[in-house]
């Protein structure tokens, strides 16, 4: 989480940024208390809202900073001559994301680090698989003495993995949407809508009934692991079953109240 609030240049050290999710959790509890005290368990979101925030925001800045590698390396192999202190130099302005963290690299530099460093300080701060292997090549060349062969051999590589990962995310994306809909919201409606009305004709067994809230919650357990186990990201199934269950009850009791 610290890597993260520096990417996303949150002036907040872990502790502190725990501390002020809380405190923004008691205070909507606080405030929604008075309607009553159901409605102040809505303050759990809070910290749901907030991480989500962050992996999404961390997540988009990654991206922008992976988009902008393949330009900048391709940039750099037009040089026909270049030092470390000069990559650094080139990469501040004009690249976005990228560009703020060479610009904080070259700040360094100009205080005395040395250019190797001062990028493999970048490398420690993103800990991206491809942003290490991208900065770590760099390194190499210059250490190599033949860069701009080497770079322009790099920039290649990126621009066509950079394709075929847009096109691997736009499957797994119309699967992942296509998943979560479904159990999280179609699934709970149509169950909502039938048990309101078999309610109305007076003949709904108890049991059966009953047996709903749970089935919801074991099929968000199924699908938030599968959601997670498609992205790469197992560490994130706990959440999309927290969030699944969520919307699958409310989405339930929500029609069950309407009709």
């Amino acid at each position: 989480m610290e890597r993260k609030l520096y990417v996303l240049g949150i002036p907040l050290s872990q502790r502190e940024f725990v501390a002020a999710i809380l405190f923004s959790t008691v205070l909507v509890a606080l405030l929604l208390y008075p309607l009553g005290p159901k409605y102040s368990l809505l303050s759990l979101l809070v910290p749901v809202v907030a991480y989500l925030s962050v992996e999404y925001l961390y997540n988009r800045r990654l991206s922008e900073i992976r988009r902008e590698l393949p330009r900048f390396i391709h940039y750099l192999s037009t040089y026909p001559s270049l030092t470390l202190r000069d990559v650094l130099r080139v990469g501040k302005s004009g690249f976005g994301a990228l560009s703020r963290e060479l610009s904080v690299a070259y700040s360094m530099v100009e205080r005395g680090v040395s250019p190797s460093r001062a990028l493999r300080g970048i490398v420690r701060r993103i800990d991206d698989p491809e942003v290490k292997r991208v900065f770590e090549t760099i390194l190499a060349s210059f250490m190599g003495g033949n860069p701009r062969k080497l770079l322009e051999g790099l920039s290649e590589e990126l621009y066509f993995s950079q394709e075929l990962e847009g096109e691997r995310r736009a499957t797994l994306s119309i699967q992942r949407y296509s998943i979560a809909l479904s159990a999280f919201v179609l699934v709970p409606f149509i169950l909502g809508i039938v048990v309101a009305m078999v309610e109305r004709l007076g003949n709904v067994p108890s049991d059966v009934v009953s047996l709903i809230p749970p089935y919801l919650i074991i099929l968000s357990l199924i699908s938030g692991s599968f959601l997670a186990w498609t992205e790469g990201k197992p560490k994130n199934a706990l959440l999309y079953i927290f969030l699944g269950a969520l919307s699958s009850l409310l989405i339930y009791w929500v029609v069950l109240w309407l009709y």
